[in-house]
């Protein structure tokens, strides 16, 4: 279940959408109590950067490189999936 919590984030679906989509075995409730008793803010954002690190320094990933940027907006998001160090 803490797996399907992650997952909600990480597609932007939400706890309310996962729990209705399967009735009877994970439930909003289930996963709102999972959520705020098991992750934290501080630990989540290690995790992710630690996630972002792994990725980018997978070979695989030298297949892509950095696409070009054209609006601020863009920059912004760049530099919020660069490699960071953990805790940052």
């Amino acid at each position: 279940m803490l797996l399907t919590t992650v997952l909600a984030d990480a597609i932007n679906l939400g706890l309310t959408k996962i729990g209705g989509g399967m009735p009877g075995h994970h439930t909003y409730a289930k996963l709102s109590w999972l959520q705020a008793w098991h992750i934290r803010d501080e630990t989540y954002s290690q995790a992710l950067a630690e996630l972002v690190n792994a990725q980018f320094a997978h070979p695989f990933a030298a297949h892509w490189g950095m696409a070009p940027l054209r609006r601020p907006m863009d920059n912004a998001f760049a530099r919020a999936a660069a490699p960071r160090a953990p805790g940052t």
